[in-house]
């Protein structure tokens, strides 16, 4: 009996130090994350390279750091297009098929789930009530994002407006802009259980609304013809997997992308070189194909998320569903 009592005390002392070991490496983490972003941040200036890309339409591009090579890194937000019906959420509600009454809300998930986007969310919009709060102390960038909003929404929503109900309605939840994500998402896995992250970096072409171009982002020195950061296991998607790691009780939850259906110019026509005046029309790979997901959506300690349509109301069968016209294909 002393024995058993023994090998449970060094059991449960094993697990605690190995909890606090990894809570200890993710805070070190987080705060080499923010030196490596606050110095990435300074030399952009320095150079002159813009922090902010206007797109139109609600569309923008925000400087994140710079890549093993040199290239500055932009993130830009996905679509979100996703619904209780189309994912069976609510047979896990209250009066639904399954008779588990789930809504979201629990003691035991007090703060333990996260949103990570685009700017701010407008945390005193009716479907929120008191359950949306700032993760960050610092102020948002933007300070108020439709995108973030909506995303939230889509976790959130209480449902004061049926059509806009949540999946997890009665869920609180914290939110955060993605300016810093590295060191806050390393610093926030120490106590959340899940995250959303609707964006992620941009590759391949893009639509420059205010300017009426294609863009194209990827970077000739590497290949003319695709660009190379589609697949790309790199050092900012090693992070994520080290922050999931660290945590595994966490689960980061992206989204693959929508650049399936953003494959530039007819040939021969003009288009910007990235964010900048100059043009060029080299015939350059479309983003049509396989293996079209950007960085961070490539690595493996996360779950990455595409987008379905759907061809009936309330899906019974494979064939109802079908795969999105603009989601990113992987592998």
């Amino acid at each position: 009996m002393k024995i058993r009592i023994l090998l449970l005390f060094l059991l449960s002392y094993s697990t605690l130090a190995q909890v606090s070991f990894r809570n200890e490496r993710a805070l070190r983490m987080a705060v080499q994350q923010d030196s490596i972003y606050q110095g990435n941040q300074a030399l952009a200036k320095k150079k002159g390279i813009p922090l902010h890309v206007d797109l139109g339409k609600d569309k923008s591009l925000q400087f994140q750091g710079f890549s093993e090579i040199g290239e500055a890194l932009y993130l830009t937000t996905d679509s979100n297009e996703q619904a209780a019906k189309m994912t069976r959420t609510n047979l896990l509600y209250p009066g639904g098929s399954l008779n588990l009454g789930l809504t979201g809300k629990s003691d035991s998930l007090l703060g333990k789930l996260g949103m990570w986007d685009g700017g701010g969310v407008l945390a005193t919009h009716q479907e929120f009530g008191t359950r949306a709060t700032a993760g960050q102390t610092t102020p948002f960038s933007p300070l108020l994002s439709d995108h973030a909003t909506h995303v939230a929404g889509t976790l959130v929503a209480s449902g004061i407006s049926p059509s806009a109900r949540g999946m997890a309605y009665a869920a609180d939840m914290k939110f955060w802009d993605f300016t810093n994500d590295n060191s806050e998402m390393s610093t926030a896995s120490t106590s959340l259980l899940i995250s959303n992250h609707s964006y992620g970096y941009q590759a391949g072409w893009i639509y420059d609304e205010t300017k009426k171009k294609w863009q194209w982002w990827g970077n000739d020195a590497v290949s003319q013809n695709e660009d190379v950061k589609f697949g790309l296991y790199d050092a900012n998607t090693q992070t994520w997997d080290r922050i999931a790691f660290n945590a595994p009780s966490y689960l980061i939850v992206k989204s693959a992308g929508n650049s399936r259906n953003q494959n530039g110019p007819e040939a021969g026509e003009y288009y910007l070189l990235r964010s900048t005046t100059d043009s060029s029309n080299i015939a350059r790979a479309k983003n049509d194909g396989y293996d079209i997901i950007s960085t961070s959506g490539t690595a493996k300690n996360i779950l990455t998320v595409g987008a379905a349509t759907l061809s009936s109301l309330i899906p019974t069968k494979a064939a109802d569903l079908s795969i999105s016209s603009f989601t990113s294909w992987g592998p």
